[in-house]
């Protein structure tokens, strides 16, 4: 932790100091020693405390952090509530897409899956592909701002499982995306019952356990980027490091 803060600042991003302290923790619960449900807990109620005293002291410096830790309200809001509603349930623009989506007169439409397209296009350099399709910045502002707002500026907003559904097909298709999601997170189980202690891929379990509650409050880009991120290297070193084991055949297969 004393590294990240370190070499990331008291200015950097709360989420590269979380997740990297979720990859460590992660590797030792599963490598080393596992950690008790209390111990879990605890350390949620860490990370919600991190997160907030954090916010406060990025937005508004030492005056905001003791405000903070007063327990009273900073100029830019941040407390436990705003951490659990904005910030790990996006429900304050998840809501308001709702409300632009419903009202009668909207003039925004559906891109069928254009911001999906979009993040995968990030993986090809723009001097290759020159007019990739756009991501879920230019949806968001549109519907945010208005359709001449994009020539001002780009929202920046990240909308969650939920939003980013509702920018590509609607409200209606909230429950797909959540039933989808949910087979991710099954396939992820699976795959985390079926390794041994000793088997070098359960080093990977902290990215997919990770990308399994990003995959709720972020966007497509955002996880195609966490993955590449904290998957990449350590599947690479994987590669070149561990060798296959083939299982020895059973008594009843070799009859």
């Amino acid at each position: 932790f004393g590294l990240l803060i370190l070499f990331g600042g008291l200015r950097g991003l709360r989420s590269n100091i979380i997740w990297s302290m979720f990859w460590g923790v992660a590797v030792v619960h599963f490598c080393l020693r596992p950690f008790s449900r209390k111990m879990v807990l605890a350390g949620l109620g860490v990370m919600i405390a991190f997160a907030v005293f954090y916010a406060a002291y990025k937005h508004g410096g030492t005056k905001d952090f003791k405000k903070a830790v007063a327990g009273e309200e900073t100029r830019y809001g941040s407390s436990v509530s705003k951490v659990a509603l904005w910030d790990l349930a996006r429900a304050d623009v998840q809501a308001f897409l709702l409300y632009r989506m419903s009202r009668v007169g909207t003039d925004y439409q559906i891109v069928y899956g254009r911001t999906y397209v979009g993040a995968l296009a990030l993986l090809i350099p723009e001097a290759l592909w020159p007019g990739r399709p756009p991501t879920k910045i230019q949806e968001g502002t549109q519907i945010l701002w208005g359709d001449d707002a994009v020539l001002i500026g780009k929202a920046s907003n990240l909308y969650g499982l939920a939003g980013e559904a509702m920018l590509n097909f609607g409200p209606a298709s909230v429950p797909i995306a959540f039933a989808v999601f949910a087979l991710c997170v099954s396939g992820v189980r699976k795959f985390v019952y079926r390794l041994r202690r000793n088997d070098g891929r359960v080093f990977l379990l902290p990215t997919f356990l990770s990308l399994c509650i990003l995959g709720l409050i972020c966007d497509s880009d955002n996880v195609l980027f966490f993955l590449f991120q904290y998957g990449t290297s350590v599947a690479m070193v994987l590669l070149f490091t561990c060798r296959p084991v083939r299982r020895s055949p059973t008594l009843s297969g070799s009859l």
